[in-house]
């Protein structure tokens, strides 16, 4: 009977997630159509009541809803799949993701100098809004698994070249998703402003490092407080899904303005950290280990 009751609620919240993430896609789908038809053409708002009557609030509601749907889906899939596990993770990588918000907004390290505007609702010390933290986990713990599933048998191994090239890894997928979302999110829109305009459209050249810095220290703690084998237990489809719904709104927007940089560098660096990831996976590590596992044979045969 309580396996039933388990049964059952673990496929509720499997149908809540799936349910989650699709309406956090369909918000991405619906903001994109509204920048490129409404607010790069600003005539046509006069031409419908309802899109003039919702515009002023479109900006603040699809982007906090996407981010809260986006959250909601991974952590009610990984309570399916592993109850509370997940929750340390997410504490942990809330506060190093706000620390570094924090910190950025405050005295411009590790990203440099820029402000958040009020577009994404309540901001904690009236520096970084509340749910940023939130879109490091779920952005953080998607780009963790989907490392997972690209470094296949080697994606458990515990070893010291295993970890750290599974942490690397990790952190740049992470920042594979930073290519289009700092340019789309402070060029194209105002969710965040640079003090200073940078080289690569508007960003300094010292965020790529605060986001490797970053993401490294998020990538520390899942693996630390959750770690590869119980994220096998999720559904890696699922969350390359959740990657790939957040990368929708980005690369839209910047295809709208015809930015096609990003857009080229986004396809050539996730085409690279697949081929790394599978030769780390399947060919780099197991032969580290073989040697290694060679080598204490050795040590441990009678002389």
């Amino acid at each position: 009977m309580a396996t039933q009751t388990q049964h059952h609620n673990s496929a509720t919240l499997n149908r809540v997630a799936k349910w989650a993430l699709i309406t956090s896609a369909v918000i991405a789908l619906i903001s994109v159509f509204g920048f490129k038809f409404f607010t790069l053409n600003p005539e046509l708002l006069a031409r419908f009541d309802w899109a003039m009557a919702l515009y002023p609030y479109s900006y603040k509601a699809f982007a906090q809803g996407q981010i809260f749907t986006g959250w909601l889906a991974a952590v009610v899939m990984l309570m399916s799949r592993t109850k509370w596990a997940w929750l340390k993770a997410f504490l942990a990588v809330y506060a190093i993701s706000l620390f570094s918000e924090y910190s950025g907004t405050s005295w411009g390290i590790p990203f440099g100098h820029y402000e958040y505007t009020d577009l994404l609702g309540f901001k904690i010390g009236d520096k970084v809004p509340w749910l940023i933290p939130m879109s490091w986990f779920f952005m953080g713990f998607a780009s963790y698994r989907v490392t997972i599933a690209l470094l296949g048998p080697s994606a458990t191994i515990s070893s010291f070249t295993s970890t750290f090239s599974r942490l690397l890894l990790a952190t740049g997928v992470l920042l594979l998703w930073d290519v289009t979302l700092d340019p789309a999110m402070s060029r194209t829109t105002p969710f965040w402003i640079w003090e200073q305009d940078g080289s690569y459209y508007g960003m300094p050249a010292l965020n790529i490092f605060g986001w490797a810095l970053t993401g490294f220290a998020i990538m520390f703690a899942i693996d630390k407080l959750f770690g590869p084998v119980r994220a096998k237990q999720v559904p890696a489809n699922f969350f390359v899904g959740i990657y790939a719904t957040n990368l929708i709104l980005p690369l839209g927007l910047l295809a709208a303005v015809e930015a096609w940089i990003p857009l080229g560098l986004t396809v050539a660096m996730g085409w690279l950290l697949f081929r790394i990831g599978r030769w780390l996976g399947w060919r780099f590590i197991p032969r580290i280990k073989m040697r290694q596992d060679l080598s204490h044979s050795e040590s441990q045969s009678p002389a």
